[in-house]
């Protein structure tokens, strides 16, 4: 929510506002002026931009590695009781109370008990979806799509029409080819995030299975006959891995013609 206010404010106040993303290296980042963060085709890199981005593949490939910021991976753990009652969120929770009733401050994330409410309902959502998960089976054909945070940058903003993912969902699994299925698996850092009803919704389907959480989306990615998304990273690491990538959204890999991009 804060960096939609921060984009919206600059442009309201004709400010230049610069993104700055993770990018899919370890230890660099991303800037961009755009919020579609759209990269110029260009093929006059430099020799060693593009060793280092073939290493940085390679390595990709042979280690799986998760690039998550330090001061976000708690973010990105299971939404169990360790992680709801964890010392940090315990120490955020007192600092917040202090400035905004003790010292009457206001600062980015005030909703206390909005905050808290959350993640309350992300542990019992979680729990109730245990029975529902599933591991995936070897030899089965499905395609894989990746879930976004909800209330996110990336939807509201770059792709407002996709806002609606289980409507989505239950659309893709209806299109699903003969015998194939679909999985879908929560973003690691909005495990339980999502409404209950309609995800029990698309769930219904029998071509339509949920994924727990833990499993690791490159293994999904490495065994699914294609990737289709909005516009996630999941796109690009399903690219390093040369699969077919259906592009939906605004995305910064699109229309480089290594994606197959829906128009309508």
């Amino acid at each position: 929510m804060a960096n939609q206010t921060e984009y919206y404010a600059s442009k309201n106040a004709g400010v230049k506002n610069i993104f700055i993303e993770p990018s899919m290296f370890l230890g660099r980042i991303l800037f961009s002026e755009s919020p579609y963060a759209k990269i110029k085709n260009d093929q006059s890199y430099d020799e060693k931009v593009k060793m280092y981005s073939k290493i940085e593949w390679d390595k990709y490939i042979e280690t799986s590695p998760v690039n998550i910021p330090v001061k976000d991976r708690h973010n990105f753990e299971d939404m169990g009781i360790s992680k709801l009652l964890a010392t940090d969120n315990w120490i955020k929770f007192k600092r917040k109370i202090y400035h905004k009733y003790i010292t009457k401050e206001r600062e980015e994330y005030d909703s206390v008990g909005f905050t808290v409410a959350e993640n309350i309902k992300k542990y019992i959502r979680r729990r109730i979806l245990s029975k529902t998960y599933e591991q995936p089976l070897s030899g089965e054909k499905y395609i894989y799509y990746p879930l976004h945070v909800p209330h996110n940058f990336q939807l509201y903003v770059r792709s407002p029409e996709f806002i609606n993912q289980e409507a989505l969902i239950e659309y893709l699994g209806r299109c699903l080819p003969y015998g194939y299925k679909l999985y879908v698996k929560e973003h690691s850092a909005a495990i339980g995030a999502h409404a209950l009803w309609p995800t029990r919704y698309y769930l219904k389907s029998h071509n339509t299975k949920l994924i727990h959480p833990r499993v690791n989306s490159f293994d999904l990615i490495k065994n699914a006959d294609c990737v289709v998304t909005i516009n996630s990273k999941v796109g690009v690491e399903a690219l390093m891995q040369l699969k077919p990538v259906i592009v939906l959204g605004k995305a910064f890999y699109r229309g480089h013609g290594i994606t197959h991009d829906v128009k309508n």
